[in-house]
């Protein structure tokens, strides 16, 4: 009877000790937050929005492109008499290649390269004495402000270098109009500018205020092909999605603040509202990583385009 009585305590005290074991555990997986054995993430301190991730490096700016436009040449019957009114009427015949081809001569006498006709640059100079003509002005920008940079975009010539020489008056030819460029400080310097590459001409003689008289342009330029490109794409790209991930950031902030606000954790919006944190936190870091990855290159390739402009751009 005894023993009996025994195994009934030995039962009795072990069937305590399950229930007791039972209560553990169902509070242990009862609560996420205190005890953290949930499926269900907390909010966790190396997953928050970090601001230090943030793009913090400036985008390297691509140097300026270059322009040289000395003064207009104004041949006149004196060199004391400067208004046009005074310009010669019967002047020589003037031609395009010809005024390329003594340009070359030129050069290849103080020891440059010889330029190869652009037809855009044809293009740009044909424009300009157009509108010179059309406008009735003799400058390097127009009334409207259109200038030869202007001018070298609307032909599409897309440039690290650019000049631009103008002469009005009467010439007798083609060599009377560079030897009158060559004599000019401004325009022999374009003329002789090693670093162009490429020349196109425009010449016509027509009426400028009330006189028959010849306009001349000459363009030089150093093309951009010749350096590496920049996607300009990128930094767009780029700079509108930091925009997205600065305002996300904000929003991020705004619901981790808001969640350690709420003080039912046993309320599933909580465990909802962790799991909407922790997924969207996860995208706003890949996304950091992915712009700072794009800017950098970005600037890598701008940095390989500046080293090129630096290379070829005039000594000072």
């Amino acid at each position: 009877m005894k023993k009996i009585n025994r195994k009934i305590r030995v039962s009795f005290l072990i069937g305590i000790f399950l229930l007791l074991g039972i209560r553990f555990l169902f509070l242990q997986f009862s609560n996420p937050v205190y005890f953290g054995n949930s499926n269900q993430e907390e909010i966790k301190q190396n997953v928050q929005p970090d601001t230090k991730t943030e793009v913090k490096q400036e985008v390297i700016q691509a140097k300026q492109k270059e322009l040289f436009t000395p003064p207009p040449l104004l041949k006149t019957k004196t060199e004391e008499i400067s208004s046009p009114s005074y310009l010669f009427e019967n002047s020589g015949f003037l031609d395009a290649k010809g005024i390329i081809l003594l340009t070359n001569i030129q050069r290849e006498r103080y020891g440059f390269t010889s330029l190869s006709e652009n037809s855009k640059l044809d293009n740009s100079a044909e424009i300009k004495l157009n509108d010179i003509f059309q406008k009735q002005y003799f400058e390097h920008v127009s009334p409207n402000g259109t200038t030869i940079e202007d001018l070298s975009k609307e032909s599409e010539y897309d440039f690290i270098l650019i000049g631009e020489n103008l002469a009005m008056g009467d010439f007798e030819n083609d060599r009377d109009l560079v030897d009158a460029w060559m004599a000019s400080p401004g325009h022999r310097a374009n003329i002789l500018k090693s670093q162009y590459k490429e020349i196109g001409v425009s010449v016509k003689k027509g009426f400028y205020q009330g006189k028959n008289i010849w306009v001349a342009v000459q363009h030089f330029g150093l093309s951009s092909n010749i350096c590496p490109g920049v996607d300009l794409k990128l930094k767009e790209e780029a700079s509108s999605k930091k925009i997205q991930l600065d305002a996300e950031s904000v929003n991020l902030n705004a619901l981790k603040s808001s969640i350690e606000n709420i003080l039912d954790k046993t309320n599933p919006e909580y465990e909802k509202d962790i799991n909407n944190y922790n997924d969207r936190i996860g995208v706003y870091n890949q996304e950091i990583i992915k712009l700072k990855e794009e800017t950098a290159e970005y600037n890598r390739q701008v940095k390989l385009y500046n080293d090129c402009i630096t290379k070829h751009e005039p000594a000072i």
